[in-house]
Protein backbone atom coordinates (compact mmCIF):
# COMPACT_ATOMS: atom_id res chain seq x y z
CA UNK A 1 0.00 0.00 0.00
CA UNK A 2 1.27 3.10 -0.92
CA UNK A 3 0.27 7.07 0.38
CA UNK A 4 -0.98 8.15 -2.71
CA UNK A 5 -3.10 4.53 -3.68
CA UNK A 6 -6.92 5.61 -4.04
CA UNK A 7 -7.36 2.63 -1.49
CA UNK A 8 -5.12 4.54 0.92
CA UNK A 9 -6.41 8.07 0.78
CA UNK A 10 -10.38 7.58 0.47
CA UNK A 11 -10.63 4.33 2.47
CA UNK A 12 -7.66 3.18 4.80
CA UNK A 13 -6.80 6.56 6.16
CA UNK A 14 -10.69 7.94 7.16
CA UNK A 15 -11.10 4.38 8.48
CA UNK A 16 -8.62 5.01 10.66
CA UNK A 17 -9.52 8.57 11.72
CA UNK A 18 -13.04 7.34 12.11
CA UNK A 19 -12.12 4.83 14.47
CA UNK A 20 -9.91 6.97 16.54
CA UNK A 21 -12.44 9.27 17.02
CA UNK A 22 -14.29 6.65 19.17
CA UNK A 23 -12.42 7.61 22.41
CA UNK A 24 -11.40 10.32 23.57
CA UNK A 25 -7.90 9.01 25.23
CA UNK A 26 -4.38 9.55 24.12
CA UNK A 27 -3.96 5.47 24.81
CA UNK A 28 -7.13 4.58 22.84
CA UNK A 29 -5.76 6.27 20.07
CA UNK A 30 -2.61 4.89 20.32
CA UNK A 31 -3.92 1.41 20.26
CA UNK A 32 -5.76 2.35 17.00
CA UNK A 33 -2.63 3.49 15.41
CA UNK A 34 -0.63 0.61 16.16
CA UNK A 35 -3.51 -1.66 14.58
CA UNK A 36 -3.87 0.67 11.98
CA UNK A 37 -0.19 0.50 11.25
CA UNK A 38 0.37 -3.14 11.55
CA UNK A 39 -2.49 -3.47 8.94
CA UNK A 40 -0.73 -0.96 6.43
CA UNK A 41 2.63 -3.00 6.76
CA UNK A 42 1.04 -6.36 6.51
CA UNK A 43 -0.42 -5.73 3.21
CA UNK A 44 1.26 -7.69 1.10
CA UNK A 45 3.87 -8.23 3.37
CA UNK A 46 3.28 -10.04 6.53
CA UNK A 47 6.66 -11.48 7.23
CA UNK A 48 7.50 -7.68 7.32
CA UNK A 49 5.66 -6.95 10.55
CA UNK A 50 7.41 -9.89 12.53
CA UNK A 51 10.61 -7.94 11.30
CA UNK A 52 9.89 -4.83 13.05
CA UNK A 53 8.09 -5.81 15.93
CA UNK A 54 11.43 -7.53 16.79
CA UNK A 55 13.59 -4.33 15.77
CA UNK A 56 11.01 -2.46 17.62
CA UNK A 57 11.88 -4.73 21.08
CA UNK A 58 15.45 -4.57 20.75
CA UNK A 59 15.55 -0.74 19.98
CA UNK A 60 13.41 -0.43 23.21
CA UNK A 61 15.41 -2.49 25.65
CA UNK A 62 18.60 -1.37 23.90
CA UNK A 63 17.33 2.53 24.69
CA UNK A 64 17.07 1.79 27.83
CA UNK A 65 20.41 0.26 28.60
CA UNK A 66 21.63 3.50 26.75
CA UNK A 67 19.79 5.78 29.40
CA UNK A 68 20.70 3.83 32.65
CA UNK A 69 23.48 4.51 35.16
CA UNK A 70 25.23 0.84 33.93
CA UNK A 71 29.19 1.58 32.67
CA UNK A 72 29.88 3.48 30.08
CA UNK A 73 31.64 0.61 28.09
CA UNK A 74 28.56 -1.03 28.45
CA UNK A 75 26.18 1.77 27.35
CA UNK A 76 28.56 2.36 24.29
CA UNK A 77 28.35 -1.53 23.56
CA UNK A 78 24.73 -1.10 23.44
CA UNK A 79 24.76 1.99 20.99
CA UNK A 80 27.52 0.17 18.92
CA UNK A 81 24.52 -3.03 18.48
CA UNK A 82 21.89 -0.64 18.19
CA UNK A 83 23.82 0.96 14.94
CA UNK A 84 25.01 -2.05 13.70
CA UNK A 85 21.38 -3.70 13.97
CA UNK A 86 19.74 -0.55 12.03
CA UNK A 87 22.38 0.06 9.53
CA UNK A 88 21.55 -4.14 8.51
CA UNK A 89 17.96 -3.17 8.18
CA UNK A 90 18.78 -0.04 6.31
CA UNK A 91 21.11 -1.78 3.31
CA UNK A 92 19.26 -5.16 3.37
CA UNK A 93 15.42 -3.30 2.89
CA UNK A 94 16.37 -0.03 1.95
CA UNK A 95 19.15 -1.05 -0.47
CA UNK A 96 18.01 -4.51 -1.21
CA UNK A 97 18.88 -3.98 -5.14
CA UNK A 98 22.47 -3.99 -4.42
CA UNK A 99 21.82 -8.25 -3.34
CA UNK A 100 21.66 -11.13 -5.45
CA UNK A 101 20.29 -14.56 -4.47
CA UNK A 102 18.12 -15.72 -1.06
CA UNK A 103 18.31 -12.02 0.43
CA UNK A 104 16.68 -10.34 -2.93
CA UNK A 105 13.14 -8.95 -2.33
CA UNK A 106 10.74 -8.31 -5.01
CA UNK A 107 10.28 -4.40 -4.50
CA UNK A 108 6.13 -5.02 -3.69
CA UNK A 109 7.95 -6.55 -0.37
CA UNK A 110 9.71 -3.91 1.06
CA UNK A 111 7.89 -1.61 3.52
CA UNK A 112 7.98 1.77 2.50
CA UNK A 113 9.47 4.52 4.21
CA UNK A 114 12.13 1.75 5.94
CA UNK A 115 14.83 4.15 5.83
CA UNK A 116 13.46 6.78 7.82
CA UNK A 117 12.59 4.17 10.32
CA UNK A 118 16.04 2.76 10.66
CA UNK A 119 17.02 6.73 11.54
CA UNK A 120 14.46 7.16 13.72
CA UNK A 121 15.14 3.79 15.33
CA UNK A 122 18.75 4.71 16.42
CA UNK A 123 18.03 8.19 16.94
CA UNK A 124 15.82 7.47 19.66
CA UNK A 125 18.75 5.19 21.72
CA UNK A 126 21.25 7.70 20.73
CA UNK A 127 19.34 10.66 22.43
CA UNK A 128 18.91 8.08 25.19
CA UNK A 129 22.66 7.71 25.26
CA UNK A 130 23.39 11.51 25.36
CA UNK A 131 20.71 11.67 27.80
CA UNK A 132 18.40 14.55 26.08
CA UNK A 133 15.75 11.82 26.52
CA UNK A 134 15.03 9.79 29.30
CA UNK A 135 14.36 6.68 28.25
CA UNK A 136 10.76 5.09 27.42
CA UNK A 137 9.68 2.63 29.74
CA UNK A 138 6.12 1.84 27.98
CA UNK A 139 6.94 -0.19 25.28
CA UNK A 140 3.21 0.74 23.44
CA UNK A 141 4.06 4.47 23.99
CA UNK A 142 7.65 3.49 22.01
CA UNK A 143 5.63 2.00 19.65
CA UNK A 144 3.55 4.23 18.88
CA UNK A 145 6.42 6.24 18.11
CA UNK A 146 8.19 3.28 15.81
CA UNK A 147 5.74 2.44 13.63
CA UNK A 148 2.89 4.89 13.09
CA UNK A 149 1.97 4.77 9.46
CA UNK A 150 2.23 8.75 9.35
CA UNK A 151 5.89 8.65 10.01
CA UNK A 152 6.69 5.56 7.35
CA UNK A 153 5.50 7.87 4.15
CA UNK A 154 8.74 9.47 3.93
CA UNK A 155 8.11 12.47 5.87
CA UNK A 156 10.21 14.28 8.49
CA UNK A 157 13.54 12.65 10.85
CA UNK A 158 10.53 12.68 14.10
CA UNK A 159 12.74 12.49 17.21
CA UNK A 160 11.24 11.03 20.05
CA UNK A 161 11.87 14.28 22.44
CA UNK A 162 9.62 16.03 19.49
CA UNK A 163 6.55 14.11 20.31
CA UNK A 164 6.80 12.38 23.85
CA UNK A 165 4.28 14.78 25.23
CA UNK A 166 1.66 14.11 22.38
CA UNK A 167 1.90 10.50 22.99
CA UNK A 168 0.95 10.82 26.19
CA UNK A 169 -1.53 13.36 26.46
CA UNK A 170 -2.81 15.01 23.25
CA UNK A 171 -6.43 16.41 21.79
CA UNK A 172 -7.40 16.54 18.29
CA UNK A 173 -9.66 19.32 17.38
CA UNK A 174 -10.95 21.24 14.22
CA UNK A 175 -8.07 23.17 13.40
CA UNK A 176 -5.96 19.87 13.52
CA UNK A 177 -7.86 18.27 10.87
CA UNK A 178 -8.37 21.30 8.69
CA UNK A 179 -4.87 21.34 8.51
CA UNK A 180 -4.39 17.76 8.19
CA UNK A 181 -6.88 17.47 4.92
CA UNK A 182 -5.06 20.40 3.50
CA UNK A 183 -1.77 19.36 3.75
CA UNK A 184 -2.65 15.73 2.62
CA UNK A 185 -4.37 17.04 -0.45
CA UNK A 186 -1.27 19.77 -1.50
CA UNK A 187 1.26 16.41 -0.98
CA UNK A 188 -0.84 14.43 -2.59
CA UNK A 189 -1.17 16.78 -6.12
CA UNK A 190 2.59 17.22 -5.74
CA UNK A 191 3.57 13.93 -6.20
CA UNK A 192 0.45 12.65 -8.32
CA UNK A 193 -0.02 15.90 -10.25
CA UNK A 194 2.89 18.15 -10.51
CA UNK A 195 6.26 15.48 -10.36
CA UNK A 196 4.99 13.60 -13.14
CA UNK A 197 4.93 16.99 -15.66
CA UNK A 198 7.98 17.76 -13.73
CA UNK A 199 9.18 14.47 -15.05
CA UNK A 200 8.60 14.84 -18.55
CA UNK A 201 10.23 18.41 -18.45
CA UNK A 202 12.95 17.03 -17.30
CA UNK A 203 13.24 13.71 -19.38
CA UNK A 204 12.53 15.58 -22.76
CA UNK A 205 15.51 18.61 -22.00
CA UNK A 206 18.14 16.04 -20.41
CA UNK A 207 17.99 14.23 -23.41
CA UNK A 208 21.57 13.23 -23.98
CA UNK A 209 20.51 12.01 -27.30
CA UNK A 210 19.67 15.87 -28.51
CA UNK A 211 21.38 18.30 -26.48
CA UNK A 212 20.28 22.04 -25.88
CA UNK A 213 21.09 25.19 -24.44
CA UNK A 214 17.69 25.35 -23.47
CA UNK A 215 16.81 22.19 -22.69
CA UNK A 216 20.14 21.95 -20.23
CA UNK A 217 18.30 24.72 -18.72
CA UNK A 218 14.73 23.64 -18.52
CA UNK A 219 15.41 20.26 -18.04
CA UNK A 220 17.78 20.28 -14.96
CA UNK A 221 15.40 23.09 -13.34
CA UNK A 222 12.80 20.64 -13.44
CA UNK A 223 14.61 18.25 -12.77
CA UNK A 224 15.48 20.16 -9.27
CA UNK A 225 11.93 21.41 -9.16
CA UNK A 226 11.04 17.83 -9.10
CA UNK A 227 12.94 16.52 -6.44
CA UNK A 228 12.27 19.33 -3.96
CA UNK A 229 7.98 19.01 -4.97
CA UNK A 230 8.33 14.83 -4.54
CA UNK A 231 10.23 15.06 -0.85
CA UNK A 232 8.18 17.73 -0.11
CA UNK A 233 4.84 16.40 -0.91
CA UNK A 234 5.76 12.80 1.14
CA UNK A 235 6.52 15.34 3.89
CA UNK A 236 2.94 16.95 3.55
CA UNK A 237 1.33 13.27 3.19
CA UNK A 238 3.24 12.29 6.50
CA UNK A 239 2.55 16.08 8.76
CA UNK A 240 -0.97 16.06 7.72
CA UNK A 241 -1.78 12.22 8.82
CA UNK A 242 -0.36 12.93 12.03
CA UNK A 243 -2.40 16.00 12.52
CA UNK A 244 -5.47 13.79 12.05
CA UNK A 245 -4.28 12.12 14.83
CA UNK A 246 -3.43 15.11 16.91
CA UNK A 247 0.04 14.98 16.50
CA UNK A 248 1.98 18.33 15.49
CA UNK A 249 5.45 17.12 13.78
CA UNK A 250 8.33 19.06 12.94
CA UNK A 251 8.65 20.44 9.45
CA UNK A 252 11.53 19.34 7.25
CA UNK A 253 10.84 20.96 4.22
CA UNK A 254 10.30 24.59 3.31
CA UNK A 255 10.51 26.54 -0.10
CA UNK A 256 13.87 27.26 -0.98
CA UNK A 257 15.61 30.68 -0.12
CA UNK A 258 18.22 31.99 -2.63
CA UNK A 259 19.32 34.57 -0.34
CA UNK A 260 20.23 31.86 2.13
CA UNK A 261 22.86 30.65 0.06
CA UNK A 262 24.23 26.43 0.04
CA UNK A 263 23.46 26.70 4.06
CA UNK A 264 20.15 28.12 3.54
CA UNK A 265 19.43 25.14 0.72
CA UNK A 266 20.49 22.96 3.50
CA UNK A 267 17.95 24.23 6.29
CA UNK A 268 15.42 23.78 3.72
CA UNK A 269 15.73 20.74 2.08
CA UNK A 270 15.14 17.55 4.59
CA UNK A 271 16.18 19.87 7.53
CA UNK A 272 15.74 16.94 10.01
CA UNK A 273 18.21 14.80 8.07
CA UNK A 274 20.68 16.74 8.39
CA UNK A 275 20.29 18.22 12.25
CA UNK A 276 20.10 14.07 12.89
CA UNK A 277 23.35 13.30 11.66
CA UNK A 278 24.93 16.85 12.67
CA UNK A 279 24.07 16.11 16.22
CA UNK A 280 25.21 12.56 16.15
CA UNK A 281 28.60 13.72 14.67
CA UNK A 282 29.35 16.57 13.72
CA UNK A 283 28.85 18.92 17.25
CA UNK A 284 30.71 16.42 19.63
CA UNK A 285 33.72 16.15 17.26
CA UNK A 286 33.67 19.57 16.85
CA UNK A 287 33.76 20.51 20.45
CA UNK A 288 36.96 18.99 20.58
CA UNK A 289 38.43 20.27 17.03
CA UNK A 290 37.19 23.03 15.07
CA UNK A 291 39.09 21.59 11.37
CA UNK A 292 38.08 17.48 12.63
CA UNK A 293 34.46 19.23 13.44
CA UNK A 294 35.11 20.46 9.72
CA UNK A 295 35.90 16.74 8.23
CA UNK A 296 33.09 15.49 9.92
CA UNK A 297 30.69 17.85 8.50
CA UNK A 298 32.17 16.52 5.01
CA UNK A 299 31.95 13.23 6.50
CA UNK A 300 28.38 13.45 6.99
CA UNK A 301 27.44 15.50 3.68
CA UNK A 302 28.99 11.93 1.58
CA UNK A 303 26.95 9.80 4.23
CA UNK A 304 23.32 12.51 4.21
CA UNK A 305 24.14 11.80 -0.19
CA UNK A 306 24.64 7.52 0.27
CA UNK A 307 21.45 7.72 2.17
CA UNK A 308 19.65 9.31 -0.40
CA UNK A 309 21.23 6.57 -3.43
CA UNK A 310 23.85 4.11 -3.39
CA UNK A 311 26.22 5.96 -5.66
CA UNK A 312 29.53 7.52 -5.73
CA UNK A 313 27.75 10.60 -7.30
CA UNK A 314 25.93 11.35 -4.87
CA UNK A 315 28.41 11.23 -2.18
CA UNK A 316 30.24 13.48 -3.83
CA UNK A 317 26.78 16.08 -4.16
CA UNK A 318 27.00 15.44 -0.03
CA UNK A 319 30.53 16.16 0.44
CA UNK A 320 30.66 19.39 -1.82
CA UNK A 321 27.43 20.04 -0.06
CA UNK A 322 29.36 20.10 2.90
CA UNK A 323 32.63 22.01 1.60
CA UNK A 324 30.85 25.18 0.27
CA UNK A 325 28.48 25.25 3.88
CA UNK A 326 32.02 25.64 5.85
CA UNK A 327 33.15 28.52 3.21
CA UNK A 328 30.18 30.21 3.74
CA UNK A 329 30.52 29.82 7.48
CA UNK A 330 34.49 30.92 7.14
CA UNK A 331 34.21 33.74 4.56
CA UNK A 332 31.92 33.23 1.51
CA UNK A 333 28.57 34.29 3.33
CA UNK A 334 30.18 37.63 4.84
CA UNK A 335 31.73 38.63 1.37
CA UNK A 336 28.50 38.39 -0.31
CA UNK A 337 26.71 39.94 1.96
CA UNK A 338 28.91 43.41 1.70
CA UNK A 339 28.68 43.33 -2.20
CA UNK A 340 25.63 43.08 -4.94
CA UNK A 341 23.01 40.68 -4.18
CA UNK A 342 22.54 39.82 -7.62
CA UNK A 343 26.07 37.64 -7.53
CA UNK A 344 25.11 35.97 -4.08
CA UNK A 345 22.16 35.05 -6.72
CA UNK A 346 23.94 33.48 -9.03
CA UNK A 347 26.51 31.99 -6.79
CA UNK A 348 23.46 29.79 -4.90
CA UNK A 349 22.06 28.84 -8.51
CA UNK A 350 25.35 27.84 -10.04
CA UNK A 351 26.17 25.72 -6.65
CA UNK A 352 22.43 24.24 -7.13
CA UNK A 353 22.25 23.13 -10.77
CA UNK A 354 26.33 21.99 -10.18
CA UNK A 355 25.43 19.67 -6.43
CA UNK A 356 21.70 18.51 -8.24
CA UNK A 357 23.53 17.41 -11.31
CA UNK A 358 25.56 14.85 -9.73
CA UNK A 359 22.85 13.04 -8.76
CA UNK A 360 21.00 13.49 -12.12
CA UNK A 361 23.84 12.00 -14.43
CA UNK A 362 25.34 8.43 -14.19
CA UNK A 363 29.24 9.33 -15.72
CA UNK A 364 31.49 12.08 -16.32
CA UNK A 365 30.47 11.86 -19.77
CA UNK A 366 26.80 12.70 -19.70
CA UNK A 367 27.82 15.79 -16.65
CA UNK A 368 30.25 16.84 -19.06
CA UNK A 369 27.46 16.70 -22.01
CA UNK A 370 25.32 18.62 -20.26
CA UNK A 371 27.57 21.14 -19.32
CA UNK A 372 28.88 22.04 -22.52
CA UNK A 373 25.12 21.97 -23.65
CA UNK A 374 24.63 25.24 -20.79
CA UNK A 375 27.07 27.18 -22.88
CA UNK A 376 25.34 26.60 -26.15
CA UNK A 377 27.42 23.92 -27.42
CA UNK A 378 24.80 21.54 -28.57
CA UNK A 379 22.95 21.11 -30.80
CA UNK A 380 22.91 24.25 -33.45
CA UNK A 381 19.31 25.23 -32.40
CA UNK A 382 18.10 26.33 -29.05
CA UNK A 383 14.54 24.52 -28.40
CA UNK A 384 14.09 20.46 -29.18
CA UNK A 385 10.82 19.46 -30.35
CA UNK A 386 10.45 16.91 -27.81
CA UNK A 387 11.14 20.03 -25.19
CA UNK A 388 8.48 21.83 -27.33
CA UNK A 389 5.65 19.63 -27.27
CA UNK A 390 6.38 18.88 -23.58
CA UNK A 391 6.29 22.36 -22.56
CA UNK A 392 3.01 23.51 -24.90
CA UNK A 393 0.90 20.07 -23.46
CA UNK A 394 1.91 21.62 -19.67
CA UNK A 395 1.93 25.29 -20.39
CA UNK A 396 -0.91 26.25 -17.78
CA UNK A 397 0.16 23.66 -15.16
CA UNK A 398 3.93 24.92 -15.53
CA UNK A 399 3.04 28.54 -15.43
CA UNK A 400 1.05 27.65 -12.08
CA UNK A 401 4.31 26.14 -10.63
CA UNK A 402 6.39 29.01 -11.96
CA UNK A 403 4.25 31.22 -10.06
CA UNK A 404 3.96 29.33 -6.96
CA UNK A 405 7.98 28.81 -6.54
CA UNK A 406 9.24 32.12 -7.98
CA UNK A 407 9.89 33.76 -4.30
CA UNK A 408 8.88 37.42 -5.57
CA UNK A 409 5.41 36.02 -6.83
CA UNK A 410 4.87 34.03 -3.80
CA UNK A 411 5.70 36.84 -1.45
CA UNK A 412 3.87 39.51 -3.45
CA UNK A 413 0.84 37.42 -2.97
CA UNK A 414 1.04 36.46 1.02
CA UNK A 415 1.86 40.43 1.67
CA UNK A 416 -1.62 41.00 -0.73
CA UNK A 417 -3.83 38.57 1.00
CA UNK A 418 -2.57 39.42 4.65
CA UNK A 419 -3.45 42.98 3.95
CA UNK A 420 -6.59 42.47 2.38
CA UNK A 421 -7.60 40.03 4.98
CA UNK A 422 -7.14 42.30 7.57
CA UNK A 423 -8.78 45.13 6.09
CA UNK A 424 -12.23 43.53 6.11
CA UNK A 425 -14.14 40.31 6.94
CA UNK A 426 -15.58 40.11 3.52
CA UNK A 427 -12.05 40.02 2.16
CA UNK A 428 -11.22 37.92 4.83
CA UNK A 429 -14.10 35.27 3.86
CA UNK A 430 -13.94 35.48 0.19
CA UNK A 431 -9.83 34.11 0.53
CA UNK A 432 -10.94 31.10 2.83
CA UNK A 433 -13.49 30.54 0.46
CA UNK A 434 -11.03 30.88 -2.55
CA UNK A 435 -8.73 28.57 -0.82
CA UNK A 436 -11.64 25.90 -0.17
CA UNK A 437 -11.95 25.87 -4.00
CA UNK A 438 -8.61 25.37 -4.34
CA UNK A 439 -8.44 22.14 -2.20
CA UNK A 440 -11.93 21.12 -3.72
CA UNK A 441 -9.81 21.42 -7.44
CA UNK A 442 -6.80 19.55 -5.96
CA UNK A 443 -8.41 17.13 -4.66
CA UNK A 444 -10.18 16.57 -7.70
CA UNK A 445 -7.03 16.58 -9.76
CA UNK A 446 -5.26 13.93 -7.63
CA UNK A 447 -8.67 11.61 -7.92
CA UNK A 448 -8.32 12.36 -11.90
CA UNK A 449 -4.90 11.35 -12.26
CA UNK A 450 -4.87 8.20 -9.92
CA UNK A 451 -8.28 6.83 -12.07
CA UNK A 452 -6.05 7.56 -14.77
CA UNK A 453 -3.06 5.79 -13.45
CA UNK A 454 -5.21 2.77 -12.68
CA UNK A 455 -6.98 2.70 -16.25
CA UNK A 456 -3.18 2.43 -17.73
Amino acid sequence: MQTTDMFFLFCFLPLSVLFSFFERSAEYKNFILIIFSVLFFAWGRPFIVCLLFVSVIFDWLLGMLCGSQKPKALRIGALVLDLMMNAALFVWLGRNYLFEGALSLSRELIPIGVTFYTLRAFSYVLDCFCKRIPAEKNIFCFMTYMISFPLMTAGPIVRYGDISKQIREREVNGKLIAEGMERIIIGAAKLTVAAPILAEVAAAGLDSGEVTISGSWIGMAAYILRLCIVWSGACDISVGCGRLFGFVYPESFTFIKMDGYVSGIAKSFNSTLNTLFDDAVVKSVNEKSKLAGYLAMILCGAMIGMWYHSGLFYAAAGAAAAIFIILETLFLKKFFDEHIAVISWVYTLAVLFALFSLTRFGSLAELKTWAAGLIGKGEPYILSVALKDVLLKYIFALAALTLIYLPPVRYLCKKTVTELSQRSAVWYGAFRLLRTAAMCFLLFLTATALTASLII
